[in-house]
């Protein structure tokens, strides 16, 4: 049976493959005449009273006492207690603002820089994992993220080390310098997001309670842009795609198809991810994500007919090679944290079994167990927290 983190990690990986569907139905619908901004949105709003009913039917298993017995999640939809509050807060916050860096940044960029600088986030995560949760930087993770990072640069082949291809844009951005902040920018936060679900998992907060949060500062996010791009506008934007686009919607059915393949595949997969976060550590747990990347790739082939180069079949082994890296590394976890419980119940029983001969012997000392918590009771048995 799977550990509770190897099940997080194995839940990331099916996120990461459902990110990687969303992507797709992303380019087929800006294809068919959508922006951007307007998938944001429709994707908000198409989650946003799911997670609301969910709220109104799961009871809130963190409620204060003396609250009603049958109190539910949308009472208290940012957590239960103060700590709770904090870090759902800071999670929606950072997690849609960073949604909206990526997609800013995808925009100002060419594909490749843009996917390689969010990319860093996997090894910012490690790093900060370190620190604020106290989880252990093993020799295994480091490699495993230069090698998603490394397989990443393949992938994506940006310019500042590949140079232009023949299809790039020659003309030079004057925001190509911020998009590289912001790319930078948002691998930081995406690291943060990880902290904070983690954290949240620590203090008992629900699933919904997240994707509340990231929902409720979503919106906030796509009002203030929506009404920023209608007022601000100059008169010769009016004809302007992206204005275009953003003032008459494309109604064609097989458009909005593409549409409800976004949402679905990026609400099921939105879920995931934090329910998943808050059982994985969050150092190995965003090296997961970057196996979107490799599952993208794969659909290019597929649905896009794009023939695969040496260094999209390399990049795609390095990506490959970091996830078996991580398995194998929980694997022998796993399998030294068993041996070690199943030693210890072994000398507990044989322990036991002489204390009714010897009641003078020292009991055995099991704090330092990694799969136990213990301690002794008044009459010298043990007792499992």
């Amino acid at each position: 049976m799977l550990s509770s983190e190897s099940y997080g990690l194995v839940l990331l990986l099916i996120s990461a493959i459902l990110y990687s569907i969303m992507a797709c139905f992303v380019k087929l619908s800006t294809s068919s005449g959508f922006s951007a901004f307007e998938l944001v949105s429709i994707r908000v709003l198409f989650q946003m009273p799911l997670i609301v009913l969910g709220m109104c039917w799961y009871k809130d298993p963190n409620a204060p006492t003396g609250s009603a017995a049958n109190d539910k999640l949308i009472r208290r939809p940012f957590g239960s207690s103060a700590t709770a509050r904090s870090i759902v807060i800071a999670r929606g916050f950072f997690g849609s603002f960073g949604l909206f860096t990526y997609y800013y940044t995808v925009s100002v960029l060419p594909l490749g820089d843009a996917t390689t600088m969010l990319s860093m986030s996997p090894i910012i995560t490690v790093v900060a994992a370190s620190i604020f949760l106290n989880e252990t930087m093993q020799i295994s993770h480091v490699i495993a993220a230069v090698l998603g990072l490394l397989g990443s640069i393949l992938l994506a082949q940006p310019t500042f080390l590949f140079g232009r291809h023949d299809d790039d844009n020659n003309n030079e951005n004057d925001n190509n310098s911020i998009g590289y902040l912001t790319g930078f920018l948002g691998a930081c936060i995406g690291a943060s997001v990880f902290i904070l679900v983690r954290k949240a998992g620590k203090v008992g907060v629900h699933t919904l309670q997240l994707l509340f949060s990231w929902c409720f500062f979503s919106i906030i996010y796509c009002l203030i842009l929506g009404i920023m791009t209608i007022v601000f506008r100059s008169p010769d934007d009016h004809d302007n795609s992206a204005t275009k686009s953003f003032l008459a919607v494309p109604k064609t059915r097989r458009s909005w198809m593409y549409v409800l393949g976004v949402c679905i595949a990026g609400t099921v997969g939105h879920f995931l991810l934090n329910y998943a976060g808050m059982l994985a550590p969050a150092g190995i747990g965003s090296m997961t994500r970057l196996s979107g990347m490799m599952w993208s790739y794969l659909l290019e082939i597929y649905v896009f007919h794009q023939l695969p180069q040496f260094r999209t079949v390399l990049g795609f082994s390095f990506i490959l090679l970091s996830l078996v890296l991580i398995a194998v590394e929980k694997h022998y976890h796993n399998n030294n944290n068993n041996s070690s419980s199943q030693s210890i119940d072994e000398e507990y029983s044989m322990n036991n079994s002489e204390n009714t001969r010897l009641p003078l012997l020292q009991q055995p000392d099991y704090s330092g167990s990694t799969s136990y918590c213990n301690t002794i009771d008044d009459n010298g048995k043990r007792v499992v927290l």
